[in-house]
């Protein structure tokens, strides 16, 4: 489901729901984050809180997962 594409002086971002897939390129944003950095974020045995609360956010009916992909395609943002 596509929300809204918005044109950026950098080019296009689409705004559409967030799938499952989505959820390794989200987890290397929030580790990139500087006010999130975290060494463990991109470990494996460190996804397992992400994949249960996309899961838990993603089946509630009250909220939305969005992320933002460039003209490509790659998930370049995220929001809840």
């Amino acid at each position: 489901m596509t929300l809204t594409a918005v044109m950026l002086p950098a080019g296009h971002i689409v705004l559409r729901r967030a799938r499952r897939q989505d959820l390794e390129p989200v987890i290397a944003l929030l580790a990139a984050d500087q006010l999130r950095a975290s060494t463990k974020s991109l470990a494996p045995e460190h996804r397992a809180p992400y994949k249960q609360a996309f899961n838990l956010i993603d089946s509630h009916p009250a909220h939305l997962l969005v992320v933002g992909t460039d003209i490509g395609g790659a998930v370049v943002a995220t929001s809840s």
